[in-house]
């Protein structure tokens, strides 16, 4: 697994900001209209030669958002797929506030079959899209284990299902 793009301190209008700090406002993440050209010329090229098994974009919530989205799957599979994520030097000069829910545009996290993970960074390398791998997708329903700086967070997928997919039924009271 991949994170394509580069992660910024970049909190501004995000989701994290309004739910753990009740404020809407600052300064919007910036638009690199080159970088993001870049990037979609990737997930083409990728997507083309059949590197890729699944691509998600970073947006509301940002990569510990994304993460989770990426580890559930859909409402029609059966279950999600645990991972192993290591971000403990990605971004390193970034607070685990900034790298796990800054909202950064231009940032796709990627699957890919082991045995394309050197054809997905050469590709990135050649076409100048920051990518680093940070994660082993793990077995069907496990757990999301995550290793930031100082901590190391895990929850099962099984549970994350849970929450997310009844979110809406529960507020309605169904």
């Amino acid at each position: 697994m991949f994170v394509l793009g580069e992660t910024r301190p970049e909190l501004g209008g995000s989701a994290y900001w309004e739910a753990i700090h009740g404020f809407v406002g600052g300064e919007p993440p910036r638009v690199d209209l080159e970088a993001e050209r870049r990037l979609i010329d990737l997930l083409v090229a990728g997507a083309e030669g059949g590197l890729f098994r699944s691509a998600h974009d970073c947006s509301q919530g940002g990569l510990g958002v994304t993460l989770a989205e990426v580890a559930m799957g859909g409402p029609y599979q059966e279950a999600g797929f645990g991972m192993d994520v290591d971000l403990t030097t990605y971004g390193a000069p970034l607070t685990t506030a900034d790298l796990l829910f800054s909202e950064s545009h231009g940032r796709v996290v990627i699957t890919c079959a082991p045995q394309h993970a050197a054809a997905v960074a050469a590709l990135a390398q050649e076409l100048g899209v920051p990518a680093f791998r940070v994660a082993m997708v793990g077995d069907p329903d496990g757990s999301v284990q995550l290793h930031v700086r100082d901590a190391v967070l895990q929850y099962a997928v099984a549970r994350l299902r849970e929450v997310y997919f009844t979110a809406i039924p529960r507020r309605m009271g169904d």
